[in-house]
């Protein structure tokens, strides 16, 4: 189940304030004010939720598509904007990252000397804001006066994966037109030491994969081109383990499925075993039965590679076949 709510605000810092001394759960509190006269608490986590430190990002260099979603912020009107409203930008951390993942850093919440810890970067750039009155961009889930959740919401398990959920991350961004161009936008990305960053269309994470940003894989098969083929949904006997995913090799070499998934869609997942397909050949993989499942009613179906990028997402469409009916995808 993802946020309550989601949404964006737009407004200029009009305080800040540091909280060195609560040992538990301490937050940097900022206050935005809107020229529509309303303000908001905004209270950033600065340790994990484990006691720990937090995975932070400064980031001031953008691509392409990062930059387009920056400068596409700006004709936003100051105040909340809720996800609800189909023009409400969306932040997600997995699936339209804004930066690289392998740039951010373990960041202790407090430390003794300056520029040493997450608050010694947030106060700086924050003064910066105040001081000049700049567009701050804060995205997160509102509470009665304010918004919190200003850290990545999804890839949790354990107690917060009930809040896991795609497109509702949350950050902050500075826009200082005081700088020179190229070098206005600066952005505050933040990570929880146990969310994971491998994670369904549902936010929430896939087996096998380590916690943290800096979690790498076996990328041998990125790349690779497979396609789904058909499904097998209503098989002669029982459902329960014996539906089957085609996948169809179009490659003019093998391809090991080792460690490949199938993902149903509602987020759940079927690691593929040792199964290799020829070149130019199908192969035939039988769901388990207790992750990945087939709607009778028709439903869609993502080929995921072992680093956990889609290699192919389609849809298949029942007619009332009879079982044991091989079903060719829609779209593909």
């Amino acid at each position: 189940m993802p946020l309550r709510a989601y949404g964006v605000i737009k407004g200029t810092i009009t305080k800040v304030r540091r909280e060195d001394h609560d040992p538990v759960s301490p937050h940097f509190q900022m206050t935005l004010k809107a020229t529509t006269g309303e303000t908001w608490r905004i209270p950033i986590n600065v340790k994990s939720t484990d006691g720990t430190f937090i995975w932070f990002l400064k980031e001031e260099t953008f691509g392409p598509k990062a930059s387009h979603f920056l400068e596409s912020l700006l004709p936003l009107p100051e105040g909340f904007m809720s996800a609800a409203d189909p023009a409400c930008p969306k932040v997600d951390y997995v699936k339209r990252p804004l930066f690289d993942r392998f740039k951010m850093r373990q960041t202790i919440a407090s430390g003794p000397g300056d520029n040493d810890d997450v608050q010694d970067v947030l106060f700086r750039y924050s003064e910066e804001a105040r001081t000049h009155k700049s567009s701050t961009f804060v995205f997160g889930e509102p509470f009665e006066g304010g918004l919190h959740g200003l850290h990545m919401n999804q890839g949790s398990d354990g107690p917060h994966s009930g809040v896991n959920g795609p497109n509702q991350d949350g950050c902050l961004i500075f826009h200082f037109p005081h700088r020179p161009a190229g070098h206005q936008f600066v952005a505050f990305f933040f990570a929880f030491t146990e969310q994971c960053w491998f994670t369904n269309i549902r936010g929430y994470p896939l087996p096998g994969f380590a916690d943290g940003p800096l979690t790498i894989v076996d990328t041998s098969s990125a790349g690779v081109p497979l396609v789904l083929s058909s499904v097998i949904v209503d098989p002669l006997g029982d459902d329960r383990g014996n539906e089957t995913v085609t996948i169809h090799n179009p490659n003019e070499h093998v391809v090991h499925l080792k460690g490949w998934m199938i993902q149903d869609g509602i987020g759940k997942v079927d690691k593929i075993g040792d199964i290799s397909i020829q070149p130019r050949h199908d192969a035939n993989v039988r769901l388990r039965g207790n992750g990945a499942s087939l709607p009778n009613a028709g439903g869609r179906v993502i080929l995921l590679r072992p680093d956990g990028t889609t290699a192919h997402d389609a849809t298949y469409v029942t007619r009332g076949e009879r079982p044991g009916t091989s079903i060719k995808f829609e779209h593909h």
